[in-house]
């Protein structure tokens, strides 16, 4: 079984890692952004699409509370395949 490559990620200057382009799914883009705490890890994902917008957020660690699910979250930079951060 071969992984699956999403996403490349870069770091950015305020400490985050983020996709360098968004990951298309059929009409879908799916964008990263990583957060390392001192005692976690965090993962956004972003995804549009026709009938999707949203995000997903998981927190891993000690104190982690799960997942997250939101409807509400970016503004419109989807055509260059680029999300904000």
């Amino acid at each position: 079984m071969r992984p699956v490559r999403l996403v490349r990620l870069e770091p950015h200057e305020d400490g985050t890692l983020a996709s360098v382009a968004a990951h298309r799914c059929g009409d879908d883009a799916y964008a990263l952004v990583a957060r390392v705490r001192d005692d976690a890890v965090e993962l956004e994902w972003t995804v549009r699409g026709p009938g999707k917008r949203g995000s997903i957020r998981v927190t891993d660690g000690p104190d982690a509370a799960g997942a997250d699910r939101t409807s509400d979250c970016c503004t419109e930079q989807e055509s260059s395949g680029r999300f904000p951060r």
